[in-house]
């Protein structure tokens, strides 16, 4: 006599190995969406830093020190703060402590300040921007307003 195997017949024994392809596939298929998701926003938290790390960072000027400055310059002494290139290397030397800055001018439309662009040792790029807070012309001395830091693999921004 034979015995009646129940439940255990061949269309029951494919529909289970369906059953648990079908939730092995979706398994997969959630893990993978989760995981591009996550790579998604990890992309989208890096181009944040990284648009963050390429803001300018502006510079406190105190006026009441920059208009003794300006007085003192006007008096023969410092003349050294009437050249925006000086000015730009001795904030990049004293502020970012970098020894011995090589510091290129930027052209730039905009007449009332000049940009300076130097690269670090790691490959960074620093800009400088300046001003001339209070007198607009050959007297006046020049004051660091911002300035950037752009990693290396990172396009300079306008």
């Amino acid at each position: 006599m034979k015995k009646k195997a129940h439940g255990c017949g061949y269309g029951t024994v494919i529909y289970r190995k369906m059953t648990l392809t079908y939730h092995h596939l979706w398994f997969w298929i959630r893990v993978i969406l989760v995981v591009m998701l996550a790579t998604v926003g990890c992309q989208q938290q890096d181009k944040t830093v990284q648009e963050e790390e390429n803001k300018w960072k502006q510079v406190a000027i105190d006026e009441e020190e920059i208009q003794q400055l300006q007085h003192e310059v006007d008096n023969g002494h410092v003349p050294d703060w009437l050249d925006p290139h000086y000015v730009a290397k001795l904030f990049v030397s004293k502020q970012l402590d970098v020894k011995d800055p090589t510091l290129q001018e930027v052209e730039t439309e905009a007449n009332d300040q000049k940009l300076f662009r130097t690269t670090l040792q790691d490959g960074s790029t620093v800009e400088i921007s300046l001003i001339q807070p209070v007198k607009k012309d050959s007297t006046g001395i020049w004051a660091v307003q911002q300035y950037r830091v752009t990693k290396k693999d990172q396009p300079i921004a306008d």
